[in-house]
């Protein structure tokens, strides 16, 4: 619970904080070649606070950050913003002021997810195989996530945000030698499969290129200066 945190924060004597909290909704699917072998769906809530400690004469500041657990208890909170703000005191700064007053609020909303995941899986699908370049397997994650940031200077931010990912690994042969090449994609949900597609085919050149990439000869003429 935010307003519990900021009101142990509030007894703990720290210069300043911040609190960034994300309930992040996901589905995740997992691929062998074009079979599913995983279809996860995740809802994680995840709390980040970041304090702020200042010397005496406010010339200097030093930070520590961790994540609070929503099982923690109050005595538990207590300890861990003890512990950061000694840990805070070990590496110092020339002294900064966090932004203040600043209010923004979007309500939370549901992202269409399903209709993400079709658009993504339907973009690997559509991918030609050759008899060189084959999908060892892959997948996919798309996500809705709902941030929201509160400071000791009056900031309190509210928004909505969704995005994809994938992961793919190609395996291409030549003759008896065989390379993997993996590839990562992050974008965000409005990104349309045509343009995946096309980013997951120049994966499958560059696994081609490697497969034909032979050993550099021995070469008794070069000097190596170190």
């Amino acid at each position: 619970n935010m307003d519990k945190l900021v009101e142990i924060l509030n007894s703990c004597d720290v210069s300043d904080y911040q609190i960034v909290c994300d309930e992040t909704k996901s589905h995740q699917c997992f691929f062998i070649r074009h079979q599913l072998d995983q279809h996860r769906i995740c809802s994680v809530k995840k709390i980040v606070l970041t304090i702020y400690v200042d010397n005496s004469d406010k010339t200097l500041r030093g930070s520590a950050k961790k994540e609070i657990f929503p099982s923690e208890t109050e005595e538990e909170i207590r300890a861990d913003i003890m512990d950061m703000k000694e840990n805070a005191l070990l590496a110092l700064n020339p002294y900064f002021p966090l932004e203040g007053n600043v209010n923004y609020y979007e309500e939370k909303k549901e992202f269409d997810l399903l209709d993400s995941l079709k658009n993504v899986i339907t973009a690997v699908e559509s991918i030609k195989e050759t008899d060189t370049e084959k999908i060892n397997s892959y997948e996919v994650f798309v996500n809705e996530k709902y941030r929201h940031i509160v400071n000791s200077q009056g900031v309190s931010i509210s928004f909505n945000t969704s995005d994809e990912m994938v992961e793919i690994v190609i395996n291409s042969t030549n003759g008896d030698h065989e390379v993997e090449v993996y590839h990562m994609i992050e974008a965000g949900s409005d990104r349309d499969s045509e343009s995946i597609k096309k980013e997951i085919e120049a994966v499958f050149k560059k696994a081609n290129d490697r497969s034909k990439a032979q050993p550099v000869e021995k070469m008794n003429n070069v000097h190596l200066l170190i």
